[in-house]
């Protein structure tokens, strides 16, 4: 079966957009001076702000088209989550929390997304159009200071909303684990002999007890342990992603670094091959859950048409 077009398009979004976010940081991070930019040196502000003046649009479709692959990715992290629960029958509460964690998980970095769009490009503008030479005094350059302290605060808010994402891709993946590796790997079957000596699964009423015989079978996962085991790699990323990101504000080096290349990593590499082995598993798991789910409900069929049978002949 083929590969779930929503995943093939989050991962596309994910591998584009982080491939621009990862060109946005080598630009930026380029021949800069930490000296001068912790004295906050107006002219050294004003020659990096114009120099890096063309990376808005890269930075602005880059946070879009990130966006877009959250919003494909939440719908077959929630169908995943249904199918697991076999249609809310099973575990309920872990899998409820899956679809909750893919639902606020998806919303809130979209908004934050957005927000990092908006202020980006809001940010440029101010820097191209209005007066940051001129404030107390003929080219103090008190406004470059300024627009680059909003810079920093701004984007320190945006990161801590864009950590949640990575707790919520740690749940997720982890809980995913958890419910595969509970799946009952066996089954019994009851069948009796037929008059013909041939098995039948169905078991009449009047066979004698004598006469049951029983079959186990091996059940196949929901989703492959390859597939499982390796996003629980994924999830061990995403969270020392978080306590690096978290880190960095004790001791800015290396940690930063580390968070950055995690960053990179992730979103480049290892997620959307996450996100394209989802898409191959989804649909053949959904069309096997809707299969068993048909029996079932012929087989409930049968028996509520056997019981009517047998109360109207008591009657």
């Amino acid at each position: 079966m083929a590969i779930d077009p929503r995943c093939m398009a989050a991962a596309f979004c994910f591998i584009i957009s982080n491939v621009l976010f990862a060109f946005e940081v080598v630009i930026s991070r380029s021949g800069g001076s930490r000296s001068k930019w912790l004295d906050l040196d107006p002219s050294y502000l004003q020659t990096r702000w114009t120099a890096f003046e063309d990376l808005r649009e890269v930075v602005v479709i880059g946070v879009l088209i990130a966006a877009l692959g959250w919003l494909f990715l939440m719908a077959p992290i929630v169908q995943m989550a249904w199918v697991l629960s076999r249609g809310g029958k099973r575990l309920v509460g872990v899998h409820s929390a899956i679809a909750g964690l893919a639902i606020m998980g998806c919303l809130i970095e979209m908004i934050a997304l957005f927000m990092q769009a908006g202020m980006t490009w809001s940010k440029f503008w101010l820097a191209r159009e209005f007066n940051l030479d001129d404030w107390t005094s003929t080219g103090d350059g008190t406004g470059w200071r300024v627009i680059e302290m909003i810079r920093i605060i701004t984007n320190g808010m945006i990161v801590w909303i864009a950590t949640f994402e990575s707790l919520a891709v740690f749940g997720i993946v982890y809980l995913v684990f958890y419910s595969v590796a509970a799946e009952p790997k066996y089954k019994t079957i009851e069948h009796g002999k037929s008059k013909g000596g041939e098995d039948n699964e169905v078991v009449d009423e009047t066979a004698s007890t004598n006469r049951l015989q029983t079959t186990t079978l091996q059940i196949e996962p929901t989703f492959t342990r390859a597939f499982i085991s390796y996003g629980l790699f994924i999830g061990v990323l995403a969270f020392f992603d978080f306590v690096a990101t978290v880190m960095r504000y004790i001791k800015w080096q290396p940690f930063d670094e580390i968070a950055l290349y995690i960053d990179i990593l992730l979103g480049c590499l290892f997620l959307p091959i996450w996100i394209l082995c989802l898409g191959n598993q989804l649909p053949d798991a959904t069309s096997q859950f809707e299969e068993d789910e048909e029996k079932t409900s012929i087989m409930f069929q049968k028996a509520y048409a056997r019981f009517k049978g047998m109360a109207g002949a008591q009657s």
